[in-house]
């Protein structure tokens, strides 16, 4: 009997039934205590007393709920309330791949992803010993996003040792499976085993491609074609087949166990190796030969637009990827993964890619809220499980109207396939979106030197610990994976960035780690040219350490270069060109970086500042107040918005806006004592000074600050001999000389003068 709407099994409420089959009832449900629509089948009353049925359906919960695999339906939880078992499962929206080949045969790229999906999905289960053995159209399910889902695990054999004295589910006279899909080996009520499987997919494919039956019929018949018959060929049904593939669906319809495919994986491999797509067994040099291919099928694509379809993305955001299953240790790898991922596609001039920050904050919102805030037409979403050294990756490319993909996929890779990985989802999602590469950017996003797993795995975790600014940490993983492979270039980077780092975090002067800097980064370019970090890296320090203004900018250029779409360089350029007086371009590479991630907070107040540097203060103290109405508490905008109000007459409001902030930060304190200089608090700001001065006998302070409080005081000498000094620290603010108004009273002395001219201030 059905169960009505309102009915409660556990904490689960039926809203309306879906369906019925052999194993079961299905019926939408709700579950309040995640706020979320699942999927439960309750085994019939009828059945309840069967208890082979009872045995089956308890074996479908074990079986199914220990895989976890986006192309098998995912199970939630089992129960049983009132002597009824039930299953609940995700939720799926679209059809059975039964109702869709009731419309014919698909398209021939659409047989093969499905094919490769169904191939991953059984590989998954082969590999926790578990066989479908009821593989058929009815039993897959097309999600609503273009995704296929292995259903109904009620007939899986929990495959047992040899020398087990356990009953089969193929005892003499039992046939469990499904006429016209059945195996030779299940026909005849032999043992199966994964190989079985293979031949049920061969019959599923045969039908994706020709929308006939490989095996018609329901009788004795069909079972005696199965067991002696081969059916038609693929290609005779429907010659523009691959040939290929034909032979693929051919073989996988053996009637010996031994002429198929011997595993789920070696079918994916052969796929595979015609689609491009990285396995973890495949050797380094043969996926190089893939994502050439994909270039060069992307090249095509550009020369003969009419062929592919489509309209062109020229903005795309990718979303942080979701992490599936045990996400314990996933959390590094996944930030790992999303990162690399834009960074492969932030090398494709004719496509903008927006910033993690921005896709972050605009991750939990609709679709088509997510596209307008972030100003792009596409955004790529994806999810990634880890398992040991396998990472297993679902990825999609939506179109922001209305969410249809434009493309996806599934990947299986070990962590050292990541960086393959990354680089072939880029060219995909280039091709997909129809942007246009230049031969340099084919040649670069197909390259990529192998790298040992411990070594990537290790450098990974550095870049998670920097990011969450637990410097220590982030250094101790890069020298790891500096130490493992002493060879490979990022390792390298990422200590020049923790060295660069350390004296904003820390009490380190900048002449005790900038060199070390350079050393990283200078042996990083060595081994690899074409990164763009390292370029970026050896910018700032060229910049802010060497005082090299013509070749830091060369540095820039050439990261823009190997990498466009990247906010972080657009706006370090825009710090340098602003402190050259080049205040326009400065502006322009700076509103370049919030095309690129335009939610980002710390730009817009940045932007702010620059206008403050450039003397327009009107302009900036309104860009403030809008940075502050989204966010009262950014000590960032704060402090500009003091630095202003003092500019523009208001000491008082600046102490105002500084004092509240503590005295934790020696950056906005020398702030808070040139304002009361300015203020007429002599006393007060010779008090900031005394409390600097004790904090530079234990720690380093930086001498630049010292110069700022003199520099309102008046004291004229003092503020140069400390700027002198801070030239002897190299220090990196020191870049900002010429344009700091509160050094404006300096400007005509001719050792301020001289002092510029040492910087390279002419």
């Amino acid at each position: 009997m059905s169960l009505p709407q309102g009915t409660r099994l556990g904490p689960y409420e039926i809203l309306a039934p879906l369906g019925a089959g052999g194993m079961g009832e299905v019926y939408r449900a709700s579950d309040p205590r995640l706020g979320r629509e699942v999927a439960i089948k309750v085994l019939p009353a009828a059945l309840t007393d069967d208890p082979e049925r009872l045995r089956r359906f308890a074996q479908e919960a074990r079986a199914a709920s220990a895989l976890n695999h986006p192309n098998i339906l995912t199970i939630h939880d089992v129960g049983d309330e009132a002597s009824s078992p039930y299953l609940v499962t995700e939720l799926l929206r679209g059809e059975s791949l039964r109702d869709l080949l009731q419309r014919g045969p698909l398209p021939v790229d659409k047989a093969i992803e499905f094919a490769r999906e169904l191939a991953s999905g059984l590989a998954a289960a082969h590999d926790k010993d578990i066989i479908h053995r009821d593989l058929k159209p009815d039993n897959v399910f097309v999600t609503s996003d273009g995704r296929v889902k292995i259903l109904d695990f009620g007939l899986a054999k929990l495959r047992q040792p040899e020398s087990a004295n356990t009953a089969s589910l193929t005892e003499a006279g039992v046939l469990l499976g499904t006429m016209g899909y059945l195996s030779p080996e299940q026909a005849e009520g032999k043992p199966v085993d994964r190989r079985s499987d293979i031949f049920s997919l061969g019959a599923v494919l045969f039908e994706m491609l020709t929308g006939q039956h490989a095996f018609p019929g329901n009788s004795l018949a069909s079972l005696v074609a199965v067991m002696q018959k081969d059916p038609p060929r693929v290609s005779d049904i429907r010659p523009e087949v691959p040939t290929w593939f034909a032979a693929v669906v051919q073989r996988c319809m053996a009637k010996a166990p031994e002429d198929r495919f011997q595993s789920a994986g070696e079918l994916l491999a052969a796929i595979d190796s015609r689609k491009g797509v990285s396995r973890r067994s495949r050797p380094v040099a043969w996926a190089a030969a893939a994502l050439l291919l994909v270039a060069v099928t992307l090249a095509a694509a550009k020369a003969f637009p009419r062929f592919f379809g489509g309209t062109t993305i020229d903005a795309v955001a990718v979303l942080p990827f979701a992490t599936a299953g045990d996400t314990t240790d996933a959390g590094f790898v996944a930030t790992g993964l999303t990162d690399g991922l834009i960074a492969e596609l932030a090398q494709v001039g004719a496509l903008k890619v927006i910033s993690r920050s921005s896709g972050e904050l605009a991750s939990t919102k609709p679709l088509d809220q997510v596209a307008k805030e972030l100003g792009v037409r596409a955004v790529v979403k994806g999810s990634l499980r880890k398992s040991g050294d396998s990472v297993y990756v679902s990825v999609a490319l939506l179109d922001a109207a209305g969410g249809a993909p434009r493309w996806s996929r599934d990947y299986s890779a070990t962590l050292d396939g990541l960086p393959h990985l990354e680089r072939e989802m880029a060219l995909a999602i280039a091709d997909a979106s129809h942007a246009e590469l230049a031969r340099d950017e084919q040649a670069r996003l197909a390259a990529g030197a192998e790298v040992d797993r411990r070594a990537y795995e290790a450098y990974l975790r550095g870049r998670f610990h920097m990011e969450r600014d637990e410097l220590d940490r982030a250094r101790a993983f890069f020298e790891q994976a500096r130490s493992i492979a002493p060879n490979w270039a990022p390792s390298y980077v990422g200590l020049a960035n923790y060295y660069t780092t350390l004296p904003f975090a820390s009490d380190i002067p900048p002449v005790d780690v900038l060199p070390k800097a350079r050393e990283m980064v200078v042996k990083a370019l060595e081994l690899d040219e074409t990164l763009a970090d390292a370029h970026a890296a050896f910018a700032y320090i060229r910049a802010y350490y060497e005082c090299d203004w013509q070749a830091a900018e060369k540095e820039f250029k050439r990261a823009l270069e190997l990498r466009p779409s990247n906010a972080d360089v657009h706006f370090s350029y825009s710090r340098f060109l602003a402190s050259r007086s080049r205040m326009d371009e400065s502006l322009a590479q700076i509103a370049r970086a919030m095309e690129l991630d335009p939610l980002s907070l710390p730009l817009r107040a940045n932007t702010a500042l620059l206008n403050y540097f450039g003397g327009k203060y009107r302009e900036a103290l309104s860009q403030l107040d809008e940075t502050l109405a989204a966010d009262s508490t950014s000590r960032l905008a704060l402090w500009g918005k003091a630095l202003v109000l003092e500019q523009l007459g208001k000491p008082k409001e600046a102490i105002a806006i500084l004092e509240p902030m503590g005295f934790a930060n020696l950056n906005r304190v020398s702030s808070l004592g040139h304002a009361y200089a300015l203020a007429g608090r002599s006393a007060d700001a010779r008090a900031v000074l005394d409390t600097m001065e004790a904090k530079a006998r234990t720690s380093y302070v930086p001498a630049y600050y010292f110069a700022v409080v003199h520099a309102g005081l008046g004291q004229q000498d003092e503020a140069l001999r400390w700027l002198d000094r801070a030239y002897q620290e190299r220090s990196t603010v020191l870049a900002y000389l010429r344009i700091d108004p509160r050094l404006a009273t300096l400007r005509s002395n001719p050792r301020f003068e001289e002092l510029v001219r040492r910087i390279g201030g002419t």
